[in-house]
């Protein structure tokens, strides 16, 4: 199940955002319950954790960065300028008027294609972008991943607060709109400058190896995995891009994917599927009324993660 998607329309400045139902209570159930299929509980002393050699780094996209909607190399790369236009294949859409969305032409052989709409039209296809970076928004908005779940959806949206429908923050490197300040634009996703998660003894693993891996009760600073390696973690293994807010900087929290088997820094977590990795009760969200608190991830998913990582629940 991914956490992203999105068959809505683009968000309107004047109107907030405007996402899929989801009955938060059940959906934190669901998560827990997906934990434990895709995790043996791994031994519950910590002297056993021992962090190998770091790999060499691989010249790859982060794989959390992917699933969250990572650039499709068959829309990028017209000539042009980004700024005020939307890539869309072979051509570029000019925004607000128009979007780009992939879908099948009537007439055609039911293969997607990149087409130009007209904003007003309500988006049927696989993806749809009203924007690429934040020179397409107004001010004091970003391009965002929003978090509707029926296919993927790029729409202005302010960062933070109750009106905000953002995920992750599309980029464009070249020309676009610089990302927030500790923040680079890589694979089209503003992501950490600094990168690295903490790993054994609360250490941060080093730039040529910035992902923990968590399996068996072992930990081990690895690099990115090979393009020939799948992109979802092995059974029974947790990839850490970040174990708390602190290792992803100001402005992105640490959050799960949906099966909670890999951890990225994102603008915003998705209360309703993913868990946020916290330090202290200030790093947790607002669930609506509710205010979540920093702790150990014991009480909310025991056995799935090492005995350094706490998570926002209800106490």
């Amino acid at each position: 199940m991914r956490n992203i998607g999105f068959g809505l329309p683009a968000l309107r400045y004047d109107e907030p955002p405007r996402r899929a139902v989801h009955d938060r209570a059940t959906g934190r159930w669901l998560t827990l319950l997906l934990f434990a299929a895709a995790c043996r509980p791994a031994p519950a002393v910590v002297a056993n954790e021992a962090a190998s050699v770091p790999a060499p780094p691989v010249s790859r996209p982060d794989a959390a960065l992917t699933a969250l909607g990572g650039v499709h190399t068959d829309r990028v790369g017209v000539a042009g300028s980004t700024r005020g236009t939307v890539a869309c294949g072979a051509t570029r859409c000019a925004v607000p008027r128009e979007i780009c969305v992939l879908k099948a032409l009537p007439s055609g052989d039911g293969t997607p294609t990149w087409q130009c709409l007209p904003r007003d039209r309500e988006p049927d296809g696989e993806e749809s972008y009203a924007c690429d970076d934040a020179s397409d928004c107004a001010d004091g908005q970003a391009c965002c991943l929003g978090f509707e779940s029926a296919s993927v959806v790029y729409a202005c949206s302010v960062r933070s607060g109750a009106r905000a429908n953002c995920a992750l923050e599309s980029c464009v490197e070249a020309g676009g709109a610089p990302c927030p300040s500790a923040q680079v634009c890589r694979a089209g996703a503003c992501v950490p400058a600094d990168a690295g998660a903490r790993c054994v003894g609360g250490k941060r693993c080093p730039p040529p190896a910035p992902i923990c891996v968590w399996a068996r009760g072992i930990a081990t600073c690895t690099g990115e995995r090979e393009r020939s390696d799948p992109a979802e973690p092995a059974p029974n293994e947790l990839r850490m891009s970040c174990a708390s807010n602190a290792d992803c900087g100001i402005g992105l929290r640490c959050c799960t994917n949906a099966l909670g088997n890999a951890t990225s820094c994102r603008v915003n977590c998705d209360l309703a599927n993913n868990l946020a990795l916290c330090d202290k009760d200030a790093d947790c969200p607002a669930e609506g009324s509710q205010k979540l608190r920093c702790l150990p991830a014991s009480a909310q998913a025991p056995g799935h993660f090492p005995a350094w990582v706490r998570v926002c629940g209800e106490r």
